[in-house]
């Protein structure tokens, strides 16, 4: 099964993906100091949540309930980091996955999920074949501590395990 070299921005990618793992990408994210993180969760209780524990991790939030919002903010907020729900009512997060390789989104994704372990582990598969950035993953209900941790250390601020 032959297939061209890819060109362009899929040429790019493709370097990128073979130049960097993921311990890569969330070094990536560190050294930009990510500031703008959209969160998409179609409940708004959990927006509210995430978008505390991001704030007061030094994020600039904008939450969005379904994709149609999320792709909308995207344009406009281009974020370095993004928290994803996979369970959402228009589309579902891994339909959004395919929408940021398609955006050549190089930040960091944090998958934020209620959905089945086999689905969290699909949509992680899923991004490193398209050579997206997971730099982690939390089973709702979450620990608000590790959460807050690893945004933390996405912006390279010490967290509490290591202050």
């Amino acid at each position: 099964n032959w297939a061209p070299p890819p060109s362009g921005a899929n040429r790019r990618r493709a370097e990128r993906c073979v130049m960097r793992g993921v311990v890569s990408c969330v070094e990536d994210a560190e050294a930009m100091r990510a500031e703008r993180l959209p969160i998409v969760d179609d409940m708004p209780a959990m927006c509210r949540l995430i978008g505390s524990i991001a704030a007061d991790a030094g994020y600039r939030v904008e939450t969005t309930s379904n994709a149609v919002d999320f792709k909308a903010t995207y344009e406009r907020f281009r974020p370095t980091v993004v928290v994803l729900d996979l369970l959402i009512p228009d589309e579902d997060g891994i339909e959004l996955l395919w929408y940021l390789h398609r955006k050549d989104h190089d930040g960091a994704i944090v998958i934020i999920s209620g959905a089945t372990k086999t689905m969290q582990i699909a949509a992680r598969t899923m991004a490193k074949g398209l050579c997206l950035c997971i730099a982690d993953s939390f089973a709702k209900p979450f620990n608000v501590q590790k959460l807050r941790d690893s945004l933390m250390a996405l912006r390279g601020t010490p967290t509490s395990r290591t202050a």
